[in-house]
């Protein structure tokens, strides 16, 4: 999974828009969608409040190595993930339903 793919991974986890994110991280929404692209580099000054925001550990949105969130276990979770973050709202509200329904119980993250 790239730079970039983590980043948008644990957006959609968080629940997190590009707007919400640049603005919690303290960056613009152009700097944030630059992050975003293929060969992206994060400029270190951001770096580490970003990796806050997310509730991520540096190393493990750096380079992919290390303990994340549940991600590197599971990559259907991840694979869900990124299909969310493409979704509308409405849309990702419905699939949240269907799963808690399908999972028997109303899970929410913290």
């Amino acid at each position: 999974m790239s730079f970039p793919t983590r980043l948008k991974t644990a957006m959609a986890l968080r629940g997190l828009k590009r707007s919400q994110m640049a603005k919690q991280a303290g960056i613009s929404r152009q700097t944030l969608c630059n992050w975003t692209k293929p060969n992206a580099r994060m400029d270190l000054d951001h770096f580490f409040s970003v990796c806050d925001v997310l509730k991520v550990s540096a190393s493990w949105l750096r380079r992919g190595t290390g303990p994340p969130v549940q991600l590197r276990t599971d990559p259907q979770v991840a694979e869900l993930a990124l299909i969310m973050s493409k979704m509308r709202h409405d849309q990702r509200l419905k699939l949240l339903a269907i799963a808690r329904q399908m999972a028997g119980a109303k899970l929410e993250l913290s």
